[in-house]
């Protein structure tokens, strides 16, 4: 059974960057944990704040609380909350450490998260940076006593660093992947990553080479992809362990 774990900085980001895919992956026979690391109390709950004039803390944690479990159940996830102050939220050594033993416990197949840079909203990239340092310590046997080290394939990030405008319409949509790696920052990096489906070449970018030399694995499950909840429902979600490709939007 594929087995997806949900790092999510606050309570509702799960449903609004992935709820389809985590729809589609349930259909399919997935087994799927959310880790919600804050309610959003401070930075993510104007609804609450607005109605509530003279609202607590701690009640507001509580109403975030029940949305997200009834949500989680809706998409037949476990919902599990950590509890952790948001705006800022700090990802210190033993949060991480904590972060590390609960992969080791779940053993995903599969890990969404949030992009890796996020400069309006910084939660989001913070958790992004825990979940790799998380997943590579896992990785080494003698991250948790007496536990085999567990190797995360699939790492998916529910954003691309950057948009492009629709040429149909005046929203917005999600960059390919092919446009993520030709920014020129990682243009510059000359790091270069060789497309299975093309004869073309992709950037990786320099944490993800960095993370490669460091891990001692290659291939091209490593590469960052971008994953986000407008994925069609045609889209199997069992294509992306098996590496045909990403989906483009």
């Amino acid at each position: 059974m594929t087995e997806i774990l949900v790092v999510s900085a606050h309570a509702a980001d799960f449903c609004t960057r992935a709820g389809g895919t985590l729809c589609l992956s349930a259909r399919n026979g997935a087994s799927i944990t959310v880790f919600a690391l804050t309610f959003g109390e401070r930075g993510e709950s104007a609804g609450y704040w607005a109605a509530n004039a003279e609202g607590t803390i701690d009640e507001c944690k509580s109403v975030r609380r029940r949305e997200a479990t009834a949500a989680a159940a809706c998409l037949s996830a476990n919902s599990e909350f950590f509890d952790y102050d948001d705006y800022p939220l700090d990802m210190g050594v033993e949060r991480i450490r904590d972060l590390t033993k609960r992969i080791l416990q779940i053993r995903p197949n599969i890990i969404l998260t949030h992009w890796l840079e996020d400069s309006f909203n910084q939660d989001h990239a913070v958790t992004a940076n825990a979940v790799i340092r998380a997943v590579s310590s896992a990785g080494m046997l003698g991250a948790l006593p007496n536990t085999p080290a567990h190797y995360v394939p699939d790492i998916f990030y529910s954003r691309a660093p950057c948009r492009i405008r629709s040429s149909t319409n005046s929203g917005w949509i999600p960059t390919s992947t092919s446009a993520m790696y030709s920014s020129e920052k990682w243009k510059r990096s000359g790091n270069l990553h060789a497309n299975r489906n093309s004869s073309t070449t992709t950037r990786t970018s320099p944490r993800t080479a960095a993370f490669r030399r460091a891990s001692g694995r290659g291939g091209r499950s490593n590469r960052p992809r971008a994953l986000s909840d407008t994925l069609r429902l045609s889209e199997p979600v069992s294509r992306f362990p098996s590496g045909s490709s990403c989906p483009r939007y």
